[in-house]
């Protein structure tokens, strides 16, 4: 079921991922943790957020990938103010974050503009750089500084 919804989501399939939502609603009696995060990866894919919300609000337990699900995304529709607020809802629930929430939250303030986030959010990230994927942060810091968002580096 997870990878059907993830084929749903990669090819923007909203009608045969709701189909496979409404099938693990009818077979199993709990949501498991991966089915819950593959659910709300296909909405936001989809581009359905507020169905993708709905399913996130309704999980009983959520992990780093949960809220990461939902980050990146909202980041590169425009919506950076809601991919800042879940990249702080991370941390308001005790998860340590990852390297996507990170680059989400980095993304979200370089379509946006918001220089002061981006440093607060990079500053921050220091001291987790030892566990995260380097090479890829600095992909992204220089697509930063040639956006022109972090020149203060």
């Amino acid at each position: 079921m997870v990878s059907l919804l993830l084929a749903c989501g990669w090819l923007g399939w909203r009608r045969h991922g709701r189909s496979v939502h409404s099938c693990c609603v009818r077979r199993f009696l709990g949501m498991p943790l991966s089915l819950g995060n593959a659910l709300v990866d296909m909405y936001v894919k989809c581009g359905d957020f507020a169905f993708a919300e709905r399913v996130f609000a309704g999980k009983c337990r959520r992990d780093v990938i949960s809220w990461s699900a939902l980050i990146p995304d909202h980041g590169l529709n425009g919506r950076s103010d809601v991919a800042l607020g879940l990249f702080g809802g991370v941390a308001t629930e005790g998860i340590q974050q990852n390297s996507v929430s990170f680059l989400g939250a980095l993304s979200a303030c370089a379509h946006s503009g918001m220089v002061d986030k981006a440093y607060a959010i990079f500053k921050g990230m220091k001291g987790e750089a030892s566990s995260l994927n380097r090479s890829i942060i600095l992909v992204w810091l220089t697509r930063l500084v040639e956006q022109g968002v972090l020149l203060r580096l």
